[in-house]
């Protein structure tokens, strides 16, 4: 091959290798570049078959051309393996980018890179390597490129597209859609965006009917028809709105009736009836704060009101003397509120009016004998504490009662038994009193009879006379001798 030819083709490829990515070579100039390669390689391989008869016949005349022929060989051998790589990786490259459907969506790009290898494999036939492995390199770069720059391609075309629908221009959307299904079929998103763009004519038709019905005040229909649309596009965030408009002014109105109901409940004291609606009303719309306010506003009304009947019933309770109802209605108005003040005092009045009853009456139902000093003396506190509320018409029969009972031990002479605490002691023979060291008794005047037990010691029986003139009023019962031993 002469120099002049050499360097002509080297200056194509150079030209060649020099387009940016982003151009397009117009057809014809492919065309041009097709009819010079094809030329080049007519021209080369008339040259080199000429040069190879050449070669064959020197080295037949010379053994040492022979050997120098050897060595070209390794070295064409090792120029060839390299550039089988360049052609492997250039194949792998493009078959990367095919699997994307370039063809479809960049048919003059795809036919470059088919235009380039072939010139690219030519040039390795013809043992161009350099020639070939520049070629092969620019489709491995370019085709790289261009499936690293995919991603951001489709998720831009995705954007403008739902762009461009949003707007109304259901035409350039769908031109983009298309853009990225060609290099991706199964992508949700551009799939999802088709089919918006092909129901988008219907779904317009469908808002402007669904207006129409919102401007007569047909609520429901517009909302079924709202709702047509979102089954054609989930998408539709004007239909979204506006169904979320009609049932927010649906539950509002809803929301209003219940609220109304429950404040009438609650101006009637129906305070069980007047919670439940409140409640309901909280169900449509849970942070609304009037109906909080409404819902503690009918707790306390509910409160107060049944402090106000406890504590009517706890005065009736105390006017009535029925101390055990009028603590249980306290009770309950304190559990309720427990800084209600009069319910505390009620309360402690209250308790203090049982107990003194409950000691009255017990005082009154005992029978004692002999009576005891003591009881006497418990007798004369009862009457202090009760002359307290002897104004009261119920306390004044039983203060009357109670003083009878006072006059009546006060007649009675007082004893004193003296024993040794270890001594068992029978009043009459029939009343134990037990082991004592000193008690003292009230007694009606008369004779008795005392008797004392010990175990292990003699009884001892006594003889009491009790007059009015005794003076000695000390009876001593002790049993000091012990039993015999039997024999």
């Amino acid at each position: 091959m002469t120099n002049k030819i050499e360097s002509k083709l080297h200056q194509h490829f150079k030209t060649l290798n020099s387009e940016k990515d982003n151009r397009r070579p117009p057809t014809l100039a492919v065309l041009a570049l097709l009819i010079t390669v094809f030329s080049i390689f007519i021209f080369y391989f008339f040259e080199d078959k000429i040069t190879k008869e050449k070669e064959g016949a020197l080295s037949n005349l010379d053994p040492l051309y022979k050997s120098k022929d050897s060595t070209k060989e390794k070295v064409v051998k090792a120029r060839r393996e390299e550039s089988q790589k360049f052609l492997k990786e250039a194949k792998k490259a493009i078959s990367q980018i095919k699997k994307l459907n370039l063809e479809k969506w960049d048919p003059e790009k795809n036919l470059e890179f088919n235009n380039l290898l072939e010139t690219a494999q030519s040039m390795h036939r013809l043992q161009r390597y350099a020639e070939a492995n520049k070629l092969l390199s620019k489709i491995t770069k370019e085709s790289k490129e261009i499936v690293s720059e995919i991603p951001s391609t489709l998720e831009r075309k995705l954007q403008e597209g739902f762009f461009a629908l949003n707007q109304g221009n259901p035409i350039l959307a769908s031109a983009l859609f298309k853009f990225v299904l060609q290099i991706d079929p199964k992508n949700e998103r551009a799939n999802l965006g088709m089919a918006r763009t092909n129901s988008f004519d219907k779904v317009q038709s469908l808002i402007i009917q669904a207006k129409e019905f919102e401007e007569l005040g047909q609520d429901k229909a517009a909302l079924r028809t709202y709702q047509k649309i979102i089954n054609l596009d989930n998408n539709a965030t004007e239909a979204q709105h506006a169904i979320n408009r009609i049932q927010y002014k649906e539950k509002n109105m809803e929301y209003t009736k219940i609220f109304k109901q429950g404040q009438t409940f609650l101006e009637n004291k129906q305070f069980g009836q007047a919670k439940k609606q409140f409640e309901i009303a909280r169900n449509i719309f849970p942070n609304k704060r009037e109906i909080q306010n409404a819902i503690s506003e009918s707790i306390r009304a509910e409160t107060n009101f049944k402090i106000y009947q406890y504590m009517n019933n706890a005065k009736k309770a105390m006017k009535s003397h029925d101390w055990q109802n009028a603590i249980i209605n306290y009770e309950k108005v304190r559990s309720l509120d427990r800084n209600v003040v009069e319910a505390l005092e009620g309360l402690k009045h209250s308790k203090y009016r049982k107990e003194l009853d409950q000691q009255i009456a017990e005082f009154l139902r005992k029978e004692e004998y002999p009576i005891r000093q003591k009881t006497l003396e418990m007798a004369k506190l009862l009457k202090k504490k009760i002359e307290t509320f002897k104004d009261e018409p119920t306390i004044s029969v039983k203060l009357n009662n109670l003083n009878e009972v006072i006059d009546n031990m006060e007649k009675k002479i007082p004893f004193i038994f003296i024993s040794d605490n270890k001594t068992i002691i029978k009043f009459d023979n029939n009343i134990v009193l037990g082991p004592f060291k000193s008690r003292a008794f009230r007694l009606d005047p008369g004779e008795y009879s005392i008797s004392g037990k010990r175990k292990g010691y003699q009884d001892v029986v006594a003889s009491l006379i009790v007059a009015t003139e005794t003076k000695d009023n000390r009876v001593y019962i002790i049993c000091e001798e012990k039993e015999g031993i039997a024999n």
